[in-house]
């Protein structure tokens, strides 16, 4: 959607405010072009982002276009699961969002070491 360089304005401002801010920040430092692709899932979970994410990363893998960062954004969605159970062990919830986070990571660097 945009594609920004140090000399350059953004050619169109689309898409969420993060990915654009973080582009630029990155063009500007690293003196060179960065694209950027979002894929975000309004409400996801962890598990959500996952499902959803993994496919985005492996389909730009297979065009040749293996990402060199990714960047989730995860966490709001499942506290608000895991205030909403109550009183039940909010630590094993924490734990499992911790342990499918990690997860995510690693299956990210499988596709796109």
């Amino acid at each position: 959607c945009l594609e920004l360089s140090e000399d350059k304005e953004e050619s169109k401002a689309c898409g969420p405010v993060f990915p654009r801010v973080l582009a630029r920040t990155l063009s500007q430092r690293l003196h060179k072009p960065v694209s950027w692709r979002s894929a975000g899932v309004d409400g996801g979970d962890i598990n959500d982002i996952r499902e959803h994410l993994l496919g985005i990363v492996k389909e730009e893998a297979d065009k040749g276009q293996a990402p060199d960062i990714v960047v989730v954004l995860a966490g709001s969605n499942d506290l608000k699961r895991i205030l909403k159970i109550g009183s039940g062990d909010h630590r094993a919830s924490v734990k499992g969002f911790r342990s499918n986070l990690m997860k995510l990571a690693q299956e990210i660097h499988a596709i796109s070491p």
